[in-house]
């Protein structure tokens, strides 16, 4: 687990997960839809996977919807592996889903 992360458990076992450092969990917050870094923004929207997002505002990783939860944390840790924010020229794919959601709710509620 990530003890360091002040999140939601869901969002911290995600991180957990997904190879984050307890300093990079500790570093991640949420605030008005956007993942933020030491209290910066970071660009990148957060919210339920289904619903649009407004791309001409934030980064959203499912295109026209804030996308996979999983996908989401990636781009956060990889905006916090460049220094606070995603690379303009490579921001990370989008639609690939190692942990999908849908089945980590499963595994929760069991």
């Amino acid at each position: 687990n990530t003890p360091d992360c002040f999140l939601h458990a869901y969002w911290c076992e995600l991180m957990d997960l997904l190879g984050y450092t307890p300093q990079e969990a500790s570093s991640v917050s949420v605030s008005a839809g956007e993942w933020y870094i030491d209290g910066e923004p970071t660009g990148i929207a957060m919210g339920p996977w289904t619903d649009t997002c407004n791309s001409t505002r934030l980064y959203c990783v499912g295109g026209e919807t804030y996308g996979w939860d999983e996908n989401q944390v990636i781009a956060v840790r990889e905006a916090i592996r460049n220094g606070g924010s995603l690379p303009e020229a490579n921001p990370p794919e989008v639609g690939l889903c190692r942990f999908c959601a849908s089945d980590l709710h499963i595994i929760v509620l069991l």
